[in-house]
């Protein structure tokens, strides 16, 4: 283990009675970045989701050489039913953001969507 590696740590993902030890590798932020500047530019929602879903079953994948062709698909499935807490707990993970800010962000969508049904 060299000097960084501690501080650099394993990401222990747990989302109910799945866990994920993902090892940061060098290009994972960059591969953030461009997710993030994609949905910057075009503001797709879809797209921003579907490319973090596939980073992560990415990340999944290269952590766990094991995983069958019918692992990868219920993975990929998971992955769909789990998408909006693992973009947030990835964002936090790789630095772009913390708790309290998708905290807020969560509280302004709520408040839009609501403010949008009162409208109608």
């Amino acid at each position: 283990m060299g000097k960084y590696s501690e501080a650099i740590g394993i990401w222990t993902h747990t989302i109910g009675p799945v866990e994920h030890r993902i090892t940061p590798q060098m290009g994972d932020n960059e591969k953030i970045a461009k997710i993030m500047d994609s949905y910057a530019r075009n503001k797709s929602q879809v797209n921003y989701i579907k490319e973090l879903n596939r980073l992560y079953f990415d990340f999944v994948n290269r952590e766990d050489s094991t995983l069958t062709d019918t692992d990868k698909e219920e993975l990929q499935l998971w992955i769909e039913v789990n998408q909006m807490q693992i973009m947030e707990d990835m964002l936090i993970q790789f630095k772009w953001s913390d708790k309290d800010t998708i905290a807020k962000a969560k509280e302004k969508a709520k408040e839009n969507v609501e403010g949008d049904l009162l409208k109608n």
